[in-house]
C-alpha cells in the first residue's frame, strides 16, 4: 500500500449537511460553510499593527493533514492563551477561499482540548 502525502487544505473537517454531521477534507467544502477541525498547532504567524495584531495558525491533523486558520484581532486576543505551538485545539469557523484557491478557516472560536483534559 503506497503512503499518502499529507497536504494543505486536507485536513478532515466536520459540517452539518442538515441530515447530521459529516466528516470531509477542507478543500472539499463550500465556501461560507461553518466547520469544525481537530488537531494541533504546527505553525503560528502575526500580522498587522500592534492595536489589531491578526494571526495565522496552521492546525495539523494525525495523518500529517492540514488547515490554515486565520484569526482576526480580537479573536487572537480572546483565545491567546490556547494559541501555541503543541496545543490541540478544535477550532471553529467559516470556509473562506484565497485568490488562488486555497481553502482557510475564519476562525471563531478555539477550544483548547490540552486545558480541558487536565480540568477534569
Amino acid at each position: 500500500m503506497a503512503a499518502v502525502t499529507p497536504a494543505p487544505g486536507k485536513l478532515p473537517v466536520e459540517y452539518d449537511n442538515g441530515l447530521g454531521q459529516i466528516s470531509k477534507p477542507l478543500d472539499q467544502i463550500r465556501e461560507r460553510t461553518f466547520v469544525s477541525a481537530t488537531g494541533t498547532i504546527t505553525r503560528i504567524a502575526s500580522s498587522g499593527p500592534a492595536s489589531a495584531v491578526r494571526a495565522t495558525i496552521v492546525v495539523t491533523g494525525p495523518a500529517g493533514d492540514t488547515a490554515y486558520c486565520s484569526l482576526d484581532a480580537d479573536t487572537r486576543r480572546n483565545y491567546s492563551a490556547s494559541l501555541r505551538e503543541g496545543a490541540r485545539v478544535m477550532v471553529r469557523g467559516t470556509v473562506r477561499y484565497l485568490p488562488d484557491n486555497r481553502p482557510v478557516i475564519d476562525v471563531l472560536a478555539v477550544h483548547d482540548l490540552d486545558r480541558q483534559i487536565t480540568a477534569l
